[in-house]
């Protein structure tokens, strides 16, 4: 009896068709898995290093140098963003904390994500948030904030107006208290991290306090 080793041709073709059809079915669901990690990784990376130049500036005794942490986000001309931590009196590319010639804290964003943002309308409430988020494009060269010492309170970098807000547009709060707060937005009504094709986004906000939120898109 003669043996037969391997497949026929048209075993092979069934094989390649049934792997065809179930690769049909499972990459639709697969990509918008993946942008969506893509970009909550992001917005992560970018409260995270927001949150460790908070914490760095609030630990300092005070103004002695005028000096403080802070943030900058940067997109370069090859479209490549990353966030990292800075110090000094502003917060710019030159401002960044090396540590032997590299970031001492950066994270660097996917190839496949872009930031944008939307021009700051100031201390007067002037659009919402839809509106800011509409009319946002994508970043080109940098943007950056630092936190006043010991408070932790978002400042404009390069001067001490303090309690603004990032990538949210001016507002103003009332606690349940009766005191009235207000949050200029200088730098930007709105920042966010989305996917080259414009197929989803998330929003981050800083809030004139300090603090940080996620909002998908």
């Amino acid at each position: 009896m003669i043996m037969r080793s391997g497949f026929s041709s048209v075993e092979l073709m069934v094989v390649l068709s049934v792997m065809a059809v179930l690769t049909s079915i499972a990459v639709p669901s697969v990509v918008p898995a993946v942008r969506k990690a893509q970009l909550g990784s992001a917005a992560v990376g970018i409260e995270d290093i927001a949150t460790q130049a908070r914490t760095l500036s609030m630990a300092m005794p005070g103004y002695t140098t005028g000096a403080s942490y802070g943030v900058v986000i940067v997109q370069d001309q090859l479209g490549q963003a990353y966030a990292a931590l800075t110090y000094g009196t502003s917060a710019t590319v030159a401002d960044i904390v090396a540590d032997g010639g590299a970031a001492a804290a950066s994270v660097q964003l996917s190839p496949s994500v872009a930031v944008f943002t939307a021009p700051g309308s100031g201390a007067s409430p002037s659009v919402d948030s839809a509106t800011a988020a509409s009319a946002a494009t994508a970043l080109s060269g940098s943007i950056g904030w630092r936190y006043e010492p010991r408070t932790g309170v978002p400042m404009i970098a390069g001067s001490r107006a303090i309690g603004i807000g990032i990538g949210r547009a001016a507002s103003t709060e009332t606690t349940s208290g009766g005191d009235v707060f207000q949050w200029p937005s200088p730098l930007a009504d709105h920042l966010s991290v989305r996917t080259v094709d414009g197929a989803g986004g998330v929003a981050v906000q800083i809030y004139g306090f300090g603090g940080s939120s996620r909002v998908e898109l």
